[in-house]
């Protein structure tokens, strides 16, 4: 086989999972836990048998490409399997690197000082609040992280949406009964010192939220992008529609043109605050967003950060402060005053 036709082959995603209709076609667990295991079975045979082949170049490179070990040197380049300890002490226990992970994450996202909210119960929005359904699932992007509960984003595909319309209809008719599982966030702890050994508070925290909490989310989205639109400042941008960061780019261009046009020096000043948005309070927040999305979907979202918990390992948190990460209603974060250059 030449590197024309491994090309082709993995193009023809012979190297991918199987489809969404595929596994809703299995009568039981049983079978989809067959179907998949067949598939990396199958995986997993392929890799070797192109791995002693004639094009084991080809395929190394591929691999490289895939899983990013071309990037080895960059920030942020690997996940967290040791740590330091305050006194500089190796950890390598699975057990342990969780626990200080999650402890850092709690300083930022569990106030002590804010009493934990028991599950609340979701309102009884009635079906016509959600929005139109296919609008609302051309909004969401596939192609993420796993989730902890297993459920892949291809439900967001344009391929799938017929499918996914009727697992959103299922969903909004079962929120009371949806599982805990889904509720749960999975943490993704990179280095950011890497290729070097980091202590516990060394972590950028990656949160992974299942598609099926973003898909319920989603019915947030029309309100919230109509007041980013309408209602924020000028100097606003983010999560703005095509006000992304080459707008700013371009609003410091200028300004440095006009003082240096001038003969005049031009400095500048960037300031980031540590986890800003990993400690604002709920009850700020949500008092903030009530006028722009309605009383009922307000508590439709105190609701879902009422579930949500963080994993990684053995170990979970449930945040108490911030807004979670991954979440569809990052844009509200800009309800708090985030300005521009």
């Amino acid at each position: 086989m030449n590197h024309n036709k491994l090309s082709i082959k993995i193009k023809s995603k012979q190297y991918r999972p199987p489809s969404i209709p595929r596994l809703l076609d299995c009568e039981s667990d049983s079978d989809i836990s067959l179907l998949v295991k067949e598939f990396w079975k199958e995986f997993n045979g392929r890799l070797e048998e192109d791995r002693f082949s004639g094009v084991s170049h080809a395929f190394f490179q591929y691999l490289k490409n895939a899983f990013k070990y071309n990037q080895i040197d960059k920030k942020d380049g690997g996940i967290i399997n040791s740590l330091l300890d305050d006194c500089g002490s190796l950890i390598t226990e699975k057990n342990i690197i969780a626990q200080e992970l999650m402890k850092t994450l709690a300083e930022f996202q569990v106030n002590p000082n804010i009493p934990q909210t028991d599950p609340l119960e979701f309102p009884n929005l009635s079906y016509n609040e959600t929005g139109n359904i296919t609008n609302l699932l051309s909004l969401l992007k596939a192609g993420k992280a796993t989730s902890w509960d297993g459920v892949s984003d291809v439900i967001f595909k344009a391929s799938n949406r017929q499918l996914s319309e009727k697992i959103f209809a299922d969903l909004w008719t079962n929120l009371q009964n949806m599982d805990s599982n889904h509720f749960l966030c999975r943490l993704v702890p990179l280095n950011k010192k890497f290729p070097h050994i980091p202590t516990r508070r060394d972590m950028r925290p990656i949160v992974i939220q299942s598609p099926l909490l973003k898909l319920t989310e989603s019915v947030l989205l029309p309100e919230l992008q109509h007041y980013l639109k309408t209602n924020l400042h000028p100097s606003q941008t983010g999560f703005v529609p095509d006000c992304g960061i080459l707008v700013n780019i371009h609003r410091a261009l200028d300004q440095i043109l006009n003082f240096t046009r001038k003969g005049k020096k031009c400095y500048g000043l960037f300031i980031d605050f540590t986890s800003a948005y990993n400690t604002l309070d709920h009850n700020k927040l949500f008092s903030r967003i009530n006028p722009i999305i309605g009383e009922n979907k307000t508590r439709f979202l105190q609701a879902i950060y009422s579930h949500i918990q963080i994993q990684y390992e053995g170990e979970r948190i449930h945040p108490n402060q911030g807004v979670a990460q991954g979440s569809l209603a990052k844009p509200i974060r800009h309800l708090f005053g985030r300005s521009s250059l």
